[in-house]
Parts: structure tokens; sequence; C-alpha cells
């Protein structure tokens, strides 16, 4: 029998997916003392973006193209996520999520204006 290899695509989807099923736990309306699901959300994606941004803003020439494609391939997909999380928010977590969401999202633009 040939031992199964782990398809490291599958890696990030992990992550995604218990977003996902925790975007449906939050909904009771009282403040629990765990962070909400856009607020882990939000933390997988600037930790993404931290982790791209280490790997190609260094001046070593030992970058690792398959982990800046499988950071790229995750950040992507989380933007695609975004606007489904952001219909199930209050109007205070929307403007909260809206903010953090944009500052996360603007240190990548900028990074790609840097020389």
């Amino acid at each position: 029998m040939k031992p199964r290899v782990l398809n490291l695509s599958h890696l990030f989807l992990l992550p995604l997916l218990s977003i996902l099923i925790l975007s449906g736990c939050d909904k009771n309306g009282t403040e629990s003392p765990h962070p909400k699901s856009w607020q882990v959300f939000l933390g997988e994606y600037e930790s993404a973006i931290n982790d791209y941004l280490s790997l190609v803003l260094t001046d070593t020439n030992m970058t690792d193209p398959g982990k800046i494609n499988m950071l790229l391939l995750t950040i992507t997909n989380m933007q695609s996520m975004a606007p489904k999380i952001a219909e199930t928010l209050t109007e205070k977590e929307l403007q909260d999520f809206l903010l953090r969401y944009g500052k996360i999202s603007t240190r990548l633009s900028e990074s790609a204006k840097s020389p």
C-alpha cells in the first residue's frame, strides 16, 4: 500500500474552514470572552499578510517561491471571503471589521509601491 502524501494546498484550507464554521457560532447576541469569528478571521488574514511581507521584503535571495505562492493563494481566498463575513455583522461590528480590514489591506498595497 502506497502511503498518502499530504497535499500542501489543503493546509491553508483548515483555518479557513474553521472560520466558516465559527462564523455561525457568535450570533446569540451576548458578549463572549472569546474573540468573535470575524476577529479570528482578521487575525488569520493579518498573519498571512505579515508572513508574505516578511518573505518578499527581505534583502536575501533565499526566498521560497512555493511558500510565497501558498500565502498569496491564502490571502486571495480570504479576500474573497471578507464580503460574506461582513454581511453577517452588526453595524458596530461592521465598522470595526472594515476599519481593521482596511488597515491590514493597506499595508499589503503599500508594500507593492515600495522600491
